[in-house]
């Protein structure tokens, strides 16, 4: 990657994380990476409302591959001091979605100063926290007869600047489950005569170690620390592959990083030079 790509990548970032909006809400960010390629690049933009898409045109006839970065934020605050701390109070990225959308950035300069034997989408996606962005942008696969997607995530926990790979799921589905508990109250003296929720939900507690157990879980082929299964964490990417063929891999940021949604974490800017490489290799297959 161009040095001075990098740099406008890792500058680019340090903007994004000074102004994070949580899901459905990214209005400056959006346009902030707009700004950023229609004066970096000479790539058509399609601006489709709370996404949009970059297109690098290689020629007539040549095959249509995309990269997807998503671009929300959560609802916490930074946690921690740095010099492109948050400035909005109690929103911050703290999954790294800046750094993904930044790493396609930069490789959107490369495409565009180098050239390629493929037409190029750089989609820019909203809402990946809330697991409804995905579903809207799905619509671009078969309206430009996408034949391939690719994606990356950071990941902690792995060694750093790694890339890791994984042959079918790389990332379990979400099911949320929601249990409403009645009670009655009753006078300090007569607890009998009243019923208390909360030993109902202490047996729920006492139950998870056995739902969670890897004994249990490895039988049902999801993954609790190696990428030799799929990552329990949920992703919307899989609206994308249930239409094209696609892959995601997760790049390291170091087994003892603070893993992401914590207080602790910030992306690691030094990764997203191989998340960009990688993305050259997969455009020139």
């Amino acid at each position: 990657m161009e040095k001075k790509n990098l740099e406008l990548a890792v500058q680019l970032r340090h903007e994004l994380h000074q102004h994070p909006e949580v899901s459905n809400h990214e209005v400056w960010t959006k346009q902030h990476l707009i700004d950023f390629l229609k004066t970096h690049t000479r790539l058509e933009i399609v601006d489709r409302g709370k996404w949009f898409y970059a297109i690098y045109r290689a020629g007539e006839g040549k095959p249509n591959i995309a990269f997807r970065a998503d671009f929300d934020a959560l609802p916490m605050e930074e946690g921690i001091d740095l010099p492109h701390a948050s400035m909005i109070p109690g929103v911050s990225h703290k999954c790294g979605h800046d750094g993904h959308s930044a790493t396609l950035a930069g490789f959107a300069l490369e495409v565009d100063q180098k050239g390629a034997d493929k037409n190029i989408f750089f989609l820019f996606q909203h809402a990946e926290e809330t697991g409804d962005g995905a579903a809207e942008c799905a619509v671009f696969i078969e309206e430009h007869h996408i034949e391939e997607i690719f994606a990356y995530h950071n990941m902690s926990g792995m060694p750093h600047n790694s890339v890791n790979v994984i042959d079918g799921t790389a990332h379990c589905a979400s099911k949320g489950m929601t249990i409403h508990m009645e009670g009655s109250p009753a006078h300090a003296s007569q607890p009998e005569t009243g019923k208390n929720p909360s030993f109902a939900i202490a047996k729920v507690i006492d139950a998870i170690p056995e739902l969670i157990s890897p004994k249990n879980n490895e039988e049902k082929g999801l993954t609790l620390v190696e990428m030799k299964e799929a990552f329990r964490g949920s992703e919307d990417y899989g609206h994308y592959t249930k239409l094209t063929k696609g892959a995601m891999c997760y790049i390291g940021n170091g087994e003892d990083y603070p893993h992401v949604h914590t207080y602790e974490y910030d992306f690691r800017d030094d990764i997203m030079e191989t998340a960009v490489e990688v993305f050259k290799g997969l455009a020139t297959m």
